[in-house]
């Protein structure tokens, strides 16, 4: 519910809007390339690994990409909106000198996993700074971005970042070779950081949405924001809805790569298989907007329920076939998983905007990208503590079948999409091209 009239509300001009949203397409381009590639692709589980880190090691620097968004809440409440462009690229840059520091570290210290301790807590530093400048990016673009605009809009940026990070992850897999020697993915690295720097000139020349100064006199009060949300049961079915459905598509992302390791591929495969996910979401989204506008959000999340439990059997199946024929069947599955996670995600983001309140917008948004992240990242950690307790090439024998532990959550993850469809009952149809 808003708290002033829509006539009452200080806008952004047309050219200024237009500007903006062109600047925060290539800025997001450029900023997403090391996020992206490091912690959603193969590279950073790949990359633990050959500086002699353990399964669960990867999985739980993986889970910390996501996990640490909770830290957007204080910063939401300790600092005012009007700062808020101010933070982000601070906090922005910082993220990037950190990551150099690792890469620096990675040098300097031996293989084992004493030294992957010391560059995870690195990393996770690094991920806490760049995750709270985050808190007000989609606070910045609220007001920036027309509301009629807004899944076409989202969905053109996803697909140029998703664009440029497939591109660097298949740039990456060249680089890397048949084997991925340590160096290798230190020159990725050091490459994916000076193109991190250079997005925070184009994050500057996004002009700042004027109506964070209608959000600055009550930011802080997180009483009334969290009173406002518990009010609100569109809200509360919705984000308690799709953290169970990222939990469950969370197991075909970084888990997948430790699965995909045991199956025998090369590091150069496995990035390049988990890179045709990008693939399948720059395919994707380039309708996604138009169909999450004209169709509504609810189809795109029963869409979603119903492919991703396909690709978890055909993902069990593939790890039961001779090598040739997982090679052709993983990559399509990882493109289509991609697809659909996707146009999940996209969905997502326009159903949080229309669920967005005037006042408290920042906070708002930062439980909204913690409702986004929170499922996925939970299914790396899950995977990493069970990974802790039983062996990888461990086997059971489930109804005659005989899997492993992969294959296992798979199956799991498979059952808890078909079991949570019913609450899609409870969530909002969000419609915004009819409204």
């Amino acid at each position: 519910m808003s708290d002033l009239e829509p006539s009452d509300r200080p806008v952004l001009s047309e050219n200024q809007c237009r500007t903006g949203m062109r600047y925060a397409v290539a800025a997001q381009s450029l900023g997403m390339i090391l996020p992206s590639v490091f912690f959603a692709s193969a590279f950073g589980t790949l990359f633990i690994k050959k500086m002699g880190g353990t399964d669960s090691q990867a999985m739980f620097l993986m889970a910390a990409f996501g996990l640490s968004r909770i830290l957007q809440i204080p910063v939401s409440l300790l600092i005012p909106p009007i700062h808020g462009k101010k933070t982000l690229l601070t906090c922005y840059i910082l993220f990037g000198v950190l990551m150099a520091a690792v890469l620096a570290l990675s040098i300097w210290l031996e293989t084992g996993e004493a030294s992957v301790r010391i560059l995870t807590v690195v990393i996770c530093v690094a991920l806490a700074i760049r995750n709270c400048g985050g808190t007000f990016w989609f606070p910045m673009l609220h007001d920036l971005v027309p509301a009629e605009r807004r899944g076409r809009f989202f969905g053109k940026m996803r697909a140029v970042w998703r664009t440029t990070g497939f591109a660097t992850v298949l740039l990456c897999s060249m680089l890397l070779g048949p084997e991925g020697s340590l160096g290798q993915f230190r020159i990725a690295i050091a490459c994916m950081i000076a193109l991190s720097l250079v997005s925070n000139l184009l994050f500057a020349k996004i002009p700042a949405n004027r109506s964070t100064v209608i959000d600055d006199a009550a930011y802080g009060n997180w009483r009334d924001h969290i009173r406002r949300i518990l009010r609100r049961r569109e809200v509360l079915s919705f984000a308690g809805y799709f953290i169970l459905l990222g939990f469950a598509m969370g197991f075909l992302a970084q888990p997948l790569v430790l699965y995909v390791e045991s199956l025998g591929f090369s590091p150069r495969a496995n990035l390049a298989i988990s890179g045709c996910s990008m693939l399948g979401a720059v395919l994707a989204l380039l309708i996604a907007g138009k169909l999450v506008d004209r169709l509504g959000t609810k189809r795109m999340f029963l869409t979603a329920h119903l492919a991703i439990f396909v690709l978890c059997i055909v993902t069990i199946v593939a790890g039961t076939l001779p090598r040739g024929a997982a090679t052709i069947l993983l990559p399509a599955t990882l493109v289509v998983f991609g697809a659909t996670g996707a146009i999940a995600g996209l969905a997502c983001t326009a159903q949080l905007f229309h669920l967005a309140p005037d006042r408290g917008r920042a906070f708002f948004m930062s439980l909204g990208m913690i409702v986004m992240l929170v499922g996925p990242s939970m299914a790396p950690l899950t995977a990493g503590l069970v990974l802790r307790a039983v062996p990888a090439n461990q086997v059971v024998n489930i109804l005659g079948l005989h899997l492993n532990v992969f294959q296992v959550m798979l199956a799991l993850a498979s059952i808890g999409l078909l079991a949570t469809i019913g609450l899609l009952h409870f969530v909002q149809d969000v419609r915004p091209a009819r409204t």
